[in-house]
């Protein structure tokens, strides 16, 4: 079945990490309460948590893009995020249907990965229209975090900074730094609605094509004063 054609605009998912405001630290990158699966073999989350300088505002109408060589699955430590605090879980990344289908991948086009981030929107949306208030994001996956080796053999990345990768199933361990002042609470009613997202966006190459695979769950956002 043919992947299904999204008109993607990369520059506004693909945002260098270099630009935006860098949120203070407001945790450790590992949890000594929310240890999370297998988190003695996890490696370390990355820290940096920014504001992009341009929002990802496609995932108003795609929150998630498939990809039948790509499959992604959050998981949150907590249903409830809270302001002044962090959101942290696992990214669970299977490529081509994990090892136990490496042998039946042999015949399939090459695949490299370049970028693989994590980001909590909010969302606004009144009746058809939606504006998204509110992007944070950190990087799971680039230059600064190269892919773990059961992933990506060692000594890449190869050109364009990305990473060729083979079959495989990864867990990556995330944190957000959360601001005091996150936006409002999440809200609905008949006409109105406020949303928050945690979303995983993955950015490879298949066959020398440009592909974005995408998740997203939601969650529950509380200021400090709600």
């Amino acid at each position: 079945m043919p992947e299904p054609s999204i008109p993607l605009m990369p520059s506004l998912i693909s945002i260098p990490a270099d630009y935006g405001k860098t949120i203070p630290s407001r945790g450790r990158s590992t949890s000594p309460i929310r240890p999370g699966p297998s988190a003695e073999k996890l490696r370390r989350a990355p820290s940096r948590t920014f504001i992009p300088l341009a929002l990802p505002i496609d995932i108003l109408d795609f929150p998630k893009i498939p990809h039948t060589r790509i499959n992604l699955a959050i998981s949150v430590s907590s249903p409830v995020l809270m302001g002044g605090a962090t959101a942290e879980g696992v990214v669970n990344l299977t490529i081509d249907g994990g090892l136990k289908k490496a042998k039946a991948s042999t015949k399939l086009a090459t695949m490299s990965i370049d970028r693989m981030s994590v980001s909590i929107v909010g969302i606004e949306s009144s009746g058809v229209r939606q504006y998204m208030f509110r992007c944070l994001m950190t990087d799971l996956i680039d230059e600064a975090h190269p892919p773990p080796v059961e992933m990506a053999p060692p000594g890449q990345p190869i050109s364009d900074r990305m990473w060729e990768v083979r079959p495989s199933t990864t867990l990556l361990p995330f944190r957000l730094d959360l601001p005091v002042m996150l936006g409002p609470p999440p809200y609905k009613s008949r006409k109105n609605t406020i949303t928050y997202l945690v979303s995983v966006l993955v950015e490879a190459k298949i066959g020398g094509k440009r592909s974005y695979v995408r998740e997203s769950e939601e969650v529950t956002v509380l200021t400090v004063h709600d």
